[in-house]
């Protein structure tokens, strides 16, 4: 049978948090969903939990550890829905946050990717919840820009696309920032983008991600990656492709 909506959710050693996670998608006001948790080789009894597991509409699979970008292109191999999501084993959906998505693309076909806002709630190491805020705080504006995107790859962690475009753009590439480059293949493939402004869900920051976000290998990384990305947008560009 074919659900409305396909979440995949990539987990690693997040067995604290993924529970709260789980719930929020089962809490969803669109109930006809396809939910696909990938463990990624977990060592702290995520797979027991997740075997435990007997709502029909979840599906569980298991793999060796490889990374976010193998897990993801694990799940989609089963995607079996008109739209799909990537969804992080430690962020929150609001009740809302599917139904708003579907019925948004249901009512725009010449759209293949919404996206909506996010909260940001930052955590203290001990669980602790500090601060919150809405993602419009730390982004001069959310509002689509194709030629931007390469330069600035942060639209928020709520979204959702066209299964044909995920096809046309293929598989997550298996290296950090694989949502940023998966948006910049759908983007090169003609995909449609539109922002929707209405809060969905919200993001976790906490120290494990704090750490990685600001290290400098990781700074590094993301500087290069970007550098690379512009260099393809204006190869595009200069060879007449439109955005």
């Amino acid at each position: 049978m074919i659900q409305k909506v396909t979440i995949v959710i990539p987990t690693y050693n997040r067995l604290a948090l993924l529970k709260e996670t789980i719930d929020s998608i089962l809490n969803q006001t669109l109930k006809d969903f396809q939910l696909i948790i990938v463990n990624d080789g977990s060592i702290d009894g995520t797979k027991d939990y997740l075997d435990s597991l007997s709502d029909p509409r979840i599906e569980v699979y298991h793999k060796e550890n490889g990374g976010t970008g193998s897990a993801l292109n694990m799940g989609f191999e089963h995607f079996n829905s008109d739209y799909g999501m990537f969804w992080a084993d430690d962020n929150i959906m609001y009740p809302n946050c599917l139904e708003e998505l579907y019925n948004y693309l249901e009512n725009h076909q010449g759209v293949d990717f919404v996206y909506g806002v996010c909260d940001v709630k930052v955590f203290d190491d001990k669980g602790n919840m500090r601060a919150c805020h809405s993602i419009k705080k730390e982004l001069k504006s959310m509002e689509w820009d194709a030629y931007k995107y390469f330069e600035c790859h942060n639209i928020g962690v709520v979204h959702l696309f066209r299964k044909e475009l995920k096809e046309k753009a293929g598989l997550y590439d298996c290296k950090p920032c694989e949502d940023y480059t998966m948006v910049i293949k759908m983007i090169l493939n003609g995909g449609k983008f539109r922002f929707l402004d209405k809060t969905l869900g919200w993001f976790r920051r906490h120290p494990n991600n704090i750490s990685a976000e600001l290290s400098k290998d990781s700074f590094t990384y993301t500087k290069n990656l970007i550098n690379e990305m512009v260099k393809k947008r204006d190869e595009y560009l200069k060879n007449g492709g439109k955005l």
